[in-house]
């Protein structure tokens, strides 16, 4: 804008920074104090970072063979210090402008790269962590994938936690606590998940039904999903969280 104004460019750039001009009426209908899409990337890959670290400090504590949090959640803390994002295609994506008025096929492809950047994390490694916790082979097999892996090992901590025990009785917790059950706290991340699905087989109104569940008025969805977008980002950064 400033060259726009001090610099002589070609008439053609002058053309195209008017045409996306927006009048000051216009600008006077959106809450400028709302949180823009980069800056929830940036929440959530902190919070990614941040379950890398803790699940690679738990693999320690049961004497698993060390990963960094870089090979369990695919984002390394020195590079994001050094890069940015430059390197983490997949950030700057998901962090493209979404509009309040957007489709709900870009909504729900939106969904589909969050999960995507979720499931990231190996299930091997997380077996191996819940298996150091007394559950069993014959347990695991047919119990779910990563998103049930990743709240039963919710589950147990947080059971470890309200107990006053530290991570370090975390080994054989299982006896202890009902590590099959859900939790609201990560309720988030399976809606999140069932979307995903949603994009590639058609559920009906079966996943509207779970926004609600989490709290989203799904009337708002006729003036199109940027709003839901926020809120399933908000929920999901909140889960990852926990």
């Amino acid at each position: 804008v400033y060259d726009l104004y001090t610099k002589a460019v070609p008439d053609r750039e002058i053309v195209h920074a008017h045409a996306n001009a927006i009048a000051p009426d216009e600008v006077a209908q959106f809450a400028l104090d709302e949180e823009h899409l980069p800056a929830k990337v940036h929440r959530l890959l902190l919070e990614l970072l941040e379950l890398g670290d803790n699940l690679s400090a738990l693999g320690d504590v049961v004497g698993l063979r060390h990963k960094e949090c870089a090979q369990l959640v695919g984002f390394s803390r020195a590079e994001v210090a050094a890069n940015g994002w430059l390197h983490y295609p997949a950030l700057c994506s998901l962090a493209q402008v979404a509009p309040l008025a957007m489709t709900q096929l870009a909504f729900l492809a939106r969904c589909k790269s969050l999960n995507e950047l979720i499931q990231r994390v190996p299930q091997d490694y997380l077996t191996q962590v819940l298996t150091a916790a007394g559950c069993t082979d014959k347990e695991l097999k047919n119990f779910g994938g990563r998103l049930k892996r990743i709240q039963a090992l919710f589950v147990l901590v947080d059971g470890l936690r309200r107990n006053g025990d530290s991570v370090a009785s975390f080994a054989g917790s299982a006896e202890a606590f009902d590590w099959r059950a859900q939790n609201d706290a990560m309720a988030a991340l399976f809606v999140n998940y069932d979307l995903r699905q949603a994009d590639a087989h058609d559920l009906g109104g079966e996943w509207r039904r779970r926004l609600e569940e989490l709290g989203f008025d799904t009337a708002q969805l006729n003036d199109g999903y940027g709003q839901a977008l926020d809120f399933v980002f908000d929920r999901v950064v909140n889960s990852l969280a926990a």
